[in-house]
């Protein structure tokens, strides 16, 4: 197998190959699509979902939310933010080359203890992802092979892998160094997450002749999965599209919802149990997981239009009490007013820098798994002026919106540009720089100019002095 492409979420990864035929998701062992990043340390080194079955009992060594921490500083507050939410142990580590701390985890692996860059441990997740897709091609070609060899002619090869379009330069690297590390080397390309969406779509559309070279259509994409929420507004065309603004919320997704009931549920429990508990639910790592993974199944359950009331049962929750409340509907939607107010912010951005109004996109699409909570789909429309009595409210749902899956198609298609074994009809695309990063440039371009005057005034002066020096030697002679 030589093409393959990888949704790396925070919370999931998916792994898509493309063959004869087309494009298809590959399912791990268990049949199954989604497969949890997380990679757990002990006697054995666990991934995907060995790792996850294990993971409130071997919480001090099963790492996730690598995603969030690769590439950052230690001392970076972004990087602080995210490790007071692990319930494993973070510790700076010196980077080869200098600079600041890095990010390192600390587990015991064969009884012994050891210190782990996160850039290693999340290529130990990509490596895993690409076992999953050569044991696939093992089983088809009926050749016994190592399924983690990376030299193996089975083994990929070529990889397209998305990233957050917020990632900084030195997130990117991080990303690649962590392949490197397990031994993958043919990263064909980091794409964004929101053009793969984009493309995918493009791709879906065009087929079907819906675009025009006389009036481009443009759309915008609501993108919500586990961590981070983006906007992006793309005219298309005919095998062409362009990114026309892409802007994010980076710490707004359906960990967000979770925390806000788990907290809830911490509250109550407080409040039933006072004076009797050891300590607070939410700072004991077990307990705090427990609590996160009812208040997920509760999310879930609240999604669907019509549920009004779910049922959150939890035995030996903490120091051997069992716990059980009700979470009505109305208040799950009122405790998180805070973060449906955040959702105008990235769509208003988004479609200013696009110079676009809402009445000039030609469909908006939701993607990302978080998208399914019936408030925040009531607040997109609501947002955008659309008319909440039609189906959906209004928004399209082309793109499937599970987490991870709905830029699969795009990567490994997108990956035949460069790679010798499939081709493809090209796509064009174009981002259209942002703002910000025009600015920036700007400012370099500036600062560029300054220092070339600057190197032209003393070239000048160097000039006039080797002159007088001239004139004077000949005035000697």
């Amino acid at each position: 197998m030589s093409v393959v492409g990888i949704d790396l979420g925070n919370q999931n990864a998916v792994i898509a190959a493309a063959g004869r035929g087309g494009v298809d998701v590959i399912l791990n062992g268990n049949s199954n699509r989604l497969n949890p990043c997380m990679v757990g340390f002990g006697e054995a080194r666990a991934m995907g979902e060995a790792a996850g079955v294990k993971a409130t009992s071997n919480y001090k060594n099963t790492i996730f939310n690598m995603k969030r921490l690769v590439g950052l500083a230690f001392d970076d507050p972004r990087a602080q933010a995210e490790m007071k939410l692990a319930p494993y142990k973070c510790v700076p580590m010196k980077r080869a080359g200098g600079g600041a701390d890095s990010i390192g985890v600390q587990v015991t692996t064969n009884n012994e203890d050891a210190i782990i860059s996160v850039e290693a441990v999340t290529g130990m997740m990509i490596k895993h992802m690409g076992s999953i897709a050569a044991k696939k091609a093992a089983s088809e070609s009926k050749v016994a092979v190592e399924s983690t060899d990376t030299s193996s002619s089975l083994f990929p090869q070529d990889w397209v892998i998305t990233i957050p379009g917020y990632f900084t330069d030195a997130q990117r690297r991080a990303l690649l160094v962590g392949c490197e590390i397990s031994g993958i080397t043919g990263v064909l390309r980091l794409m964004h997450e929101h053009t793969a969406t984009a493309l995918a779509y493009g791709i879906f559309k065009d087929i079907k002749k819906q675009f025009t070279k006389d009036a481009p259509t443009n759309v915008m994409f609501l993108d919500m999965g586990a961590t981070s929420f983006s906007a992006s507004v793309v005219s298309f065309e005919p095998g062409k599209l362009t990114v026309k603004s892409a802007h994010y919320d980076p710490m707004l997704g359906g960990r967000e919802f979770d925390q806000i009931i788990a907290e809830w549920i911490a509250a109550k429990f407080e409040e039933k149990y006072k004076g009797k508990l050891s300590g607070k639910p939410m700072e004991k790592p077990k307990v705090m997981l427990k609590l996160l993974a009812a208040a997920e199944k509760a999310k879930k359950t609240l999604s669907p239009t019509g549920v009004r009331e779910a049922r959150i049962n939890l035995e030996c929750l903490m120091d051997d009490y069992d716990f059980s409340v009700t979470l009505k509907a109305d208040e799950y939607e009122a405790m998180c007013t805070p973060l449906i107010e955040r959702l105008s912010g990235p769509i208003e951005r988004a479609l200013a820098e696009a110079k676009l109004q809402s009445s000039d996109l030609s469909s908006i699409e939701i993607v990302g798994g978080s998208t399914r909570v019936g408030f925040v789909k009531r607040s997109f429309a609501a947002i955008l002026g659309l008319d909440a009595s039609l189906q959906n409210n209004g928004l399209s749902t082309t793109m499937n919106a599970d987490e991870a899956i709905a830029e699969l198609h795009f990567k490994v298609q997108f990956c035949h540009h460069d790679s010798k074994f499939f081709h493809m009809k090209l796509w064009n695309v174009t981002h259209i720089q942002s703002r910000l990063l025009g600015m920036v440039r700007q400012l370099l371009d500036s600062q560029r100019a300054l220092k070339l005057k600057e190197m032209l005034r003393d070239l000048i002066c160097l000039q006039i002095q080797l002159l007088c020096s001239i004139v004077l030697l000949i005035s000697l002679a």
